[in-house]
Formats: C-alpha cells, structure tokens, sequence
C-alpha cells in the first residue's frame, strides 16, 4: 500500500497537466538581496490543478509521504528541463532545475555539503514577445541566497535523477526573510502575519501550509 502510494505521488508530480535540532544562531547565507526576484512582477499562468494522491494537512502526514527532508539553498545556476511527455501527445511541461547546497540533513542519505538537483515546479515562456511565468499548484520559485526546509521525493527527469518538493508548496519551507540588507530568522509566532509573497507563494489561500508550517519552525528549530 505505501509503495502504490508513493506511486500515485510521483504520478501526480510528473503528470501534473492531467488535471531535532537546536536553532542556529545565523546562517551562512548568500545575500538574497544580490539576486533580483522578478517573478511577481511577470504575466503569469498556471497549468491544469494536478490530481494529487493526496493533499497533507499535517506535518506528520508531509513526513510520511517524503523521502528525503534537507535545509540548504539554491545556487544560480538554473535550466528548464521538459517532462517528456512528447510521445503520449500532450504538450510539453517543463520543470526548472537547480543546484540545492545542503547545510543539514535531517532525513535521507544526502550529506552536509552534498548538492542535489531539485526540481521545481514552474518554468518561464515567451507568449507575443513578453515572458510569462508557468506555476503549479500555489508555489513561486525559490528564492537564490535564502535558506529552506525541504520534503522531497526523487523522480527521473529524462536520464537523470532530480528532487521534487512533496506536493508542490507544501515540501518547501522558507526559514529566512530579508529585511534591511539581512536575513531574519522567522518564528513560528511571526508565521501569520507573513504575506504570500514574502512565502514565495502565488495568491491562493494558504491557511493549510500556513499550519503545517508552524509545526516545522517548533518540531525542527524549537521556534
């Protein structure tokens, strides 16, 4: 039964057309300042809302359902990669590809300075000359230079082996925000008042991910 389970998630991953520790005192952090994130700022879309295996409502079920749970941050060096899917005749999803540095593993075989490739869930085109940012579910790209908590699950990418958030939005974490040129830790208290953008999320209700993540910030960091 878990086996078919985590069956149905990549499924649902890669078809998505188809419908503890104590706290850090700081990170080692890239300035996410010198990155600029324009992506608000684009003409956006989304593809048709995947059919999910499941949705978690709870931390212990987002565990459960993920294979690897690594905090890092992403380098710059991003490629959109296709899904594939050419020979069923469905038009092409891409996903975006990017260097994760791990600063601390808490479940899975990865390493402390190991780098994995994580595969997220939007890609960007070129629509009448204007580029257009493609997003699933409620979830905005990562930000280069900020530090988070992932769920992954690996999928085949073509030849190669990538990491994917457990159901989009919901296997990613922010633990940082950038305020006056510097990186300020967030605390569970703090996660209420924290907008969707500031989330990296797109503007759907995130009541759910707003839960489950102060059960993170207090079972992970004790914040």
């Amino acid at each position: 039964m878990a086996k078919a389970a985590h069956l149905l998630l990549l499924l649902a991953m890669t078809f998505n057309l188809f419908s503890y520790s104590s706290e850090p005192d700081s990170f080692e952090s890239l300035s996410a300042a010198s990155y600029p994130y324009p992506y608000y700022d684009m003409d956006r879309s989304r593809t048709i809302d995947p059919l999910l295996a499941f949705c978690p409502e709870t931390l212990a079920e987002l565990e459960k359902h993920s294979k690897i749970i690594v905090q890092g941050q992403l380098t710059d060096d991003a490629q959109q990669r296709s899904a594939g899917l050419s020979k069923r005749s469905i038009p092409h999803f891409q996903y975006t590809v990017s260097s994760l540095k791990i600063s601390k593993v808490w479940k899975g075989s990865f390493r402390t300075e190991d780098t994995l490739k994580l595969c997220e869930p939007y890609y960007i085109k070129e629509t009448q000359g204007a580029e257009q940012l493609v997003i699933t579910s409620n979830y905005m790209p990562s930000e280069i230079g900020k530090e988070y908590l992932f769920f992954l699950n690996d999928m085949q990418l073509g030849d190669e082996t990538v990491y994917a958030p457990t159901i989009y939005e919901n296997g990613r974490y922010p633990l940082t925000l950038e305020q006056a040129g510097h990186q300020e830790i967030i605390r569970s208290p703090g996660v209420e008042a924290l907008s969707n953008q500031e989330l990296n999320l797109a503007d759907r209700d995130a009541s759910v991910y707003r839960s489950i993540y102060k059960e993170v910030l207090q079972k992970y960091y004790g914040r």
